[in-house]
C-alpha cells in the first residue's frame, strides 16, 4: 500500500518520502534519517488505558471487588525472601487441596460437602482433621493466615481448622472460605505480590518515578475486559501502560506445565488483542528452576505462540524476591530509560 500511494502522488510531480515507526526505538522515521524525527512516541502520545483498549474494540467491565490483604501479602514476602515458599506450595497441594477441593479438582461450597469430603461423621473424626492441620501447617504458614480478617479466616478462636457447625449457613460457609482458599491462598496472593513489587519499585526508581507521576505509566490489577457487544470477558492479572505500549502479567501458582502453558498462551493473545504487535506479555509461575527447565519451556511457548523473544517473559521461583523480579521487568519493558 505504502509503495503504491508513494508512486501515485510521485506521479504528479510531488516530493515523496518514506517514513516508519521503529519498533525497536519507538521513534518515527524517515529512509534518510536513522536517528528519528521523533522522541520515543510511547511518551509523546497521551492516551489512558481505556481509550486504548476501546480502539481495539474492547472495554472494562464494571469495577469488581479486590481484596488485598495487605499483612497476608507482606507475610507471602517474607517467605520469598526466606526461601520458604515451597513450604506453603508444599502445604497448600497436601493440605488446603484435600480439605476444600473435591476429587475432581473442585472448590467445595456447602458445608454437607465440606463434612462428606473431610468423613466428619461424629467428633472424634472433627478431632482427627484439626489435628491433622495442626501437624501439617508449618509455623510460617499458621501465622500468615492469622493475618486474615475473622470473617474470611479458615481458622478458629483457638488458630487451628475453623469446622462450621450445622448453624452456619450454606451462604456464609461459601462467603468465608471461597473468598480465602479459593481465590486469595490459591493465587491471588501471588498477583497481589507482583503488583505490589512494581508499583513500590516504580515509585523508588529516580528515572521511571517522573514518568509516573505525569500519568505517562499506569499500572492496574485484576482488570476484566471484553469484546464491545459482548458477555465474554477475559482478566489479566496485572496490566502495565508504559505511554501507549501495554504490559499484560499472568501469574500462576500451579506447578502444571498445561495449566501453565494456557496460562502463558491466554497473556499473549490477550495483550495482542488489546495493545497490537508492540505489546509485551510476562508470565509468572512458581517453577523451580532446580526441579524444572523453566528456559525450555520458554523455548516452546515461544515457538507454540510464533513470539519473538523480545515480546514476552517467563519467570519462575528463582526471580521472586523483590530486586530480582523488579530487575526482570523493568529490563522488559523499560531496558532504555
Amino acid at each position: 500500500m505504502a509503495v503504491q500511494t508513494y508512486k501515485f502522488f510521485e506521479s504528479f510531480g510531488r516530493q515523496c518520502s518514506f517514513s516508519y515507526l521503529d519498533g525497536r526505538d519507538y521513534r518515527l522515521k524517515y529512509d534518510e534519517e536513522l536517528q528519528g524525527v521523533s522522541g520515543d512516541l510511547r511518551y509523546e502520545i497521551d492516551l489512558s488505558l481505556e481509550d486504548l483498549i476501546a480502539l481495539h474494540g474492547y472495554e472494562k467491565k464494571e469495577s469488581q471487588e479486590n481484596p488485598f490483604y495487605k499483612e497476608t501479602v507482606k507475610k507471602f514476602a517474607e517467605l520469598i525472601e526466606q526461601d520458604r515458599l515451597k513450604d506453603y506450595l508444599k502445604w497448600k497441594q497436601k493440605t488446603i487441596r484435600e480439605i476444600y477441593y473435591d476429587k475432581d479438582g473442585e472448590f467445595i461450597e456447602t458445608i454437607n460437602l465440606f463434612y462428606k469430603q473431610n468423613d466428619l461423621s461424629n467428633n472424634e473424626r472433627i478431632n482427627g482433621l484439626k489435628q491433622r492441620f495442626s501437624t501439617e501447617t508449618p509455623d510460617n504458614v499458621l501465622e500468615l493466615l492469622k493475618t486474615f480478617p475473622k470473617e474470611k479466616s479458615i481458622l478458629d478462636d483457638s488458630s487451628n481448622l475453623w469446622i462450621p457447625d450445622k448453624t452456619v449457613t450454606k451462604k456464609e460457609f461459601k462467603e468465608r472460605t471461597k473468598p480465602t482458599v479459593k481465590e486469595f491462598l490459591d493465587g491471588k496472593w501471588l498477583e497481589a505480590y507482583v503488583y505490589d513489587i512494581i508499583i513500590c519499585s516504580v515509585k523508588n526508581d529516580r528515572k521511571l518515578k517522573e514518568v509516573h507521576e505525569k500519568g505517562q505509566i499506569v499500572i492496574e490489577n485484576n482488570w476484566k475486559i471484553k469484546k464491545k457487544g459482548s458477555n465474554k470477558d477475559f482478566e489479566l492479572d496485572v496490566i502495565l501502560l508504559n505511554g501507549y505500549q501495554v504490559c499484560g502479567i499472568s501469574c500462576t501458582t500451579s506447578y502444571k506445565e498445561l495449566e501453565c502453558k494456557n496460562k502463558g498462551f491466554e497473556v499473549i493473545h490477550r495483550v495482542r488483542q488489546i495493545g497490537g504487535e508492540d505489546a509485551r506479555a510476562v508470565l509468572v509461575t512458581c517453577f523451580d528452576r532446580e526441579e524444572k527447565n523453566v528456559d525450555g519451556f520458554y523455548e516452546d511457548l515461544k515457538d507454540q505462540t510464533g513470539s519473538r523473544s523480545h515480546e514476552f517473559l517467563v519467570l519462575g521461583l528463582q526471580e521472586l524476591k523483590p530486586n530480582r523480579l523488579w530487575d526482570k521487568i523493568r529490563n522488559h519493558l523499560w531496558r532504555d530509560i
